[in-house]
């Protein structure tokens, strides 16, 4: 029983670190976008 409970706690928490490491993933993305843009926006000028 013991085995089984840790095997479950285990699969929630790589469930959980993959969650947060696909919300990290979208935020580095949208930063380098922004960052993109405004480096488009300098060039531009």
């Amino acid at each position: 029983m013991k085995i089984y409970t840790l095997a479950l706690a285990m699969l929630v928490f790589s469930a959980c670190s993959l969650k947060e490491e696909a919300v990290v993933d979208a935020n580095l993305k949208t930063q380098t976008l922004m960052f993109a843009q405004k480096y488009k926006i300098t060039q531009d000028k």
